[in-house]
C-alpha cells in the first residue's frame, strides 16, 4: 500500500497534506521522494489506526519493521524524522507519542 491508495485512511490523508506542503515551499524533490516512500512504509505500518490509537508502541513497532526489512540505523533515523515531521498534522495523542519515543532513543 502506497500512501496515495491509504490516503482514505486518517494517516494517508495527513501525508498527502504533509507531501503537499513539501512541493508547495519547493523542497528539494529528492527530500519530497525520500519522504514519500518512508510515509508510505508508514502508512502501510498503520493501516487503519486513527492518530489517538498510535502511540509509543506503534512507532516502535514501525521502526523495529524497517530494521527487520534490513534498513540500516541511517535509513531508519531518516524514516523517524519523516513521521515526527507529521507532527503539525495529527493529533497531540500521536505527536506526544512520537515526540517522547524520539527523546528517549
Amino acid at each position: 500500500m502506497n500512501a496515495v491508495a491509504s490516503s482514505q485512511h486518517v494517516v494517508g490523508k495527513a501525508v498527502q497534506q504533509f507531501l503537499r506542503s513539501l512541493r508547495e515551499r519547493n523542497v528539494s524533490p529528492h527530500t519530497i521522494k525520500a519522504y514519500s516512500g518512508d510515509l508510505a512504509n508508514f502508512c502501510a505500518y498503520s493501516g487503519s489506526r486513527k492518530w489517538r490509537e498510535i502511540d509509543h508502541v506503534t512507532i516502535r513497532g514501525f521502526l523495529s519493521h524497517l530494521y527487520e526489512k534490513g534498513l540500516g540505523k541511517t535509513s531508519v533515523a531518516r524514516s523517524l524524522a519523516a513521521v515526527r515531521s507529521l507532527y503539525p498534522n495529527c493529533s497531540t495523542d500521536a505527536a506526544s507519542a512520537i515526540l517522547n519515543w524520539s527523546a528517549s532513543t
